[in-house]
């Protein structure tokens, strides 16, 4: 049977989920679900901080609702989810490079309901802070087309053809043009643009070198560090250790 301590626990998640206060009675459910909530999963996690460190602030927003409606469908402890807000609230405000919430801000939510609206609404205001969801403009509105689909795909294999096609020009065209209106080629472009997110990533995050470099759209580790080496003159690992 499970301990009294933890059916009180879970007497006390069914109030912060339904809102509820004064003295509750401890229910069937309450004493068959103790200790049996199996924690968020680390992917669903990185879906939701991929949408925003690459922009798509809508897609983030309706990734992290329809977690936080499964989290309330799923009845995970509050001292778990209470601990997933913090660790979401930390990465997403150092991704955007501004101060996080005070952490007594998100504890002190009596809801689960009420937790989740802190979280888009904090995510709302780092977002505006950082200018997520914006990128380089030039004069030209078919190179400003092929940027605005580089920054929400550079962790993809964009190609010159690819790109071209996208705007309807004729590759050696439009790789002519776009060097001349950012100063680089389309491939170093690229590889500046995920270097710089894997430079973030590094310096913020505890994920492993090999796994920054598939996220920011690198094929394979050796590879990585190859790119990386050649923008910084120095490792993933050895910019890891100077940032911290």
């Amino acid at each position: 049977m499970p301990s009294a301590w933890l059916r009180v626990l879970r007497t006390l998640d069914r109030a912060w989920y339904e809102e509820r206060t004064g003295l509750l009675q401890e229910t069937a459910a309450d004493v068959l679900t103790a200790g049996t909530s199996t924690p968020l999963s680390w992917r669903t996690e990185r879906e939701w901080l991929q949408s925003f460190e690459q922009h798509r602030l809508e897609e983030f927003r309706q990734r992290l609702q329809a977690g936080w409606e499964s989290i309330g469908q799923r009845r995970l402890p509050m001292a778990i989810v209470k601990d997933i807000a913090l660790r979401i609230d930390r990465i997403v405000s150092r991704i955007a490079g501004c101060g996080g919430a005070a952490e007594e801000q998100l504890l002190a939510c009596i809801s689960h309901r009420e937790l989740g609206e802190r979280l888009l609404a904090n995510a709302d205001r780092y977002a505006k802070h950082s200018g997520a969801g914006s990128q380089p403009r030039t004069n030209h509105p078919e190179i400003d087309k092929a940027l605005a689909h580089i920054h929400l795909h550079y962790d993809k294999d964009v190609t010159l053809k690819a790109v071209a096609a996208l705007v309807m020009m004729d590759e050696t065209y439009f790789s002519g043009l776009f060097k001349k209106k950012t100063g680089v080629t389309l491939i170093h472009y690229v590889q500046r643009l995920r270097v710089d997110t894997a430079k973030r990533l590094l310096a913020q995050t505890e994920l492993p070198v090999a796994a920054i470099g598939e996220r920011v759209g690198f094929p394979n580790a050796n590879y990585f560090i190859k790119i990386f080496k050649r923008w910084t003159s120095c490792t993933p690992s050895e910019y890891r250790s100077r940032s911290n």
